[in-house]
């Protein structure tokens, strides 16, 4: 389909969709957004949200959101196209599986399409503990199927991970780490104010597959009095936290629930430790751990899960253990605990790297270059763009 001209002088309009995620996504909202805005490119959010936010960096523009897993299937979809047909787009970048088809719908009308792979659907498949086990792999072979068919129709796939992206053409693919923001943390954790390192701290969704009871588990075991675990996000299910909370390890453990960008580096400054204990599911394996990076940036160390992956990425900056074994990971804690100036070292490490290449600043810049390569150079930045729609 030939691509649709562009008419006067406007500068190419872009729309940022997702039927799934919520408004203020971090890796759609607050990074690639707000960093696509700034570098002049005329950019739309279209994502579930209950108010449209006044306060936005971005426009955007709400959509019912989906009330279960099959209804998230059609009726946000509907909305959605008649979102993206209203603000008539030159380009729409989707973020969801379950947009593959309308974004080769919208393909077909002549739009710019990029699909966002944030994570390896197919592996995920194989991991979703309320889809029947003899299903999982059959399901997951399709879905592989149909996304890389599909693929091929658009004009670009930006992937999480380099191993997200082995399944994608490399000459129409390209990896955006999502990693962390040096203007969300201080530009020198030690020459900041001093702050009592009170908790061990997990920042991210509260589910079982994210080893929340181990940590829970370990806390109680951790011999200092000193340090709490501090849980930040929300749980799900409501039966799964009432597990959680009925475990002895509670007693030690600070429930902030979900953090905004600016009250996690908060709560990163005054933590020993970050912690990233996924199980190991197959999606987990080869993932991305962003919450480790954040660590990094805050220039603290991390206990993570000891998967090979996960040792390439993290290096000397953690300790790695098995996150299926509260134990462990409390001893880990403990030897962190009871050396400071090592983990004072590994927290430096840490934060030397995210400031010379692992920071968003320098995926926005490759993000920016996949929009140039597609639509050309966007004008230059205008006045702040309208906020509600």
């Amino acid at each position: 389909m030939r691509r649709r001209r562009r008419t006067g002088t406007r500068p190419p309009r872009v729309v940022h969709l997702t039927t799934v995620h919520p408004w203020d996504d971090v890796r759609i909202y607050h990074k690639m957004c707000r960093s696509l805005s700034a570098q002049g490119w005329h950019v739309s959010l279209v994502a579930p949200v209950d108010a449209v936010p006044g306060d936005a960096a971005v426009e955007v523009v709400g959509i019912p959101r989906a009330s279960g897993r099959f209804a998230r299937l059609l009726k946000p979809q509907v909305a959605a196209w008649r979102a993206v047909r209203r603000l008539d787009p030159d380009l729409v970048h989707f973020h969801d599986p379950e947009l593959l088809f309308l974004g080769a719908v919208l393909k077909l009308q002549g739009r710019a399409v990029i699909y966002d792979a944030h994570e390896d659907i197919a592996k995920q498949i194989r991991g979703k503990f309320w889809i029947p086990r003899g299903l999982r792999l059959p399901l997951s072979i399709v879905v592989r199927c149909v996304e890389t068919v599909l693929a091929f129709t658009f004009d670009h796939v930006v992937t999480a991970t380099a191993p997200i992206r082995l399944h994608f053409r490399e000459s129409r693919s390209t990896v955006i780490h999502n990693f962390p923001s040096l203007e969300e943390f201080p530009a020198d954790p030690a020459s900041s104010p001093p702050r009592t390192r009170e908790f061990v701290s997990y920042v991210g969704g509260l589910t079982e597959v994210r080893g929340i009871a181990e940590l829970v588990n370990a806390i109680e075991h951790v011999r200092s009095n000193d340090v709490r675990l501090a849980l930040a996000g929300k749980f799900a299910p409501a039966e799964f936290e009432e597990r959680v909370r009925a475990l002895p390890g509670w007693k030690k453990t600070a429930m902030f629930g979900w953090l905004g960008r600016d009250e996690v580096a908060d709560l990163l400054s005054r933590s020993v430790l970050g912690l990233v204990i996924l199980h190991p599911t197959p999606n987990h394996l080869e993932s991305m751990p962003i919450k480790m990076f954040e660590y990094m940036a805050a220039g603290i160390p991390s206990v993570v899960s000891d998967f090979e992956h996960f040792r390439v990425l993290g290096g000397p900056n953690a300790l790695y253990v098995d996150p299926l074994d509260p134990n462990a990971i409390a001893d880990a804690i403990d030897w962190i605990l009871a050396n400071p100036d090592a983990a004072e070292q590994m927290g430096a490490r840490g934060r030397q790297l995210v400031e010379g290449e692992l920071n968003w600043e320098v995926e926005a810049e490759r993000l920016g270059d996949v929009y140039r390569h597609i639509l050309g150079a966007p004008h230059a930045p205008s006045a702040p763009q309208p906020t509600s729609s």
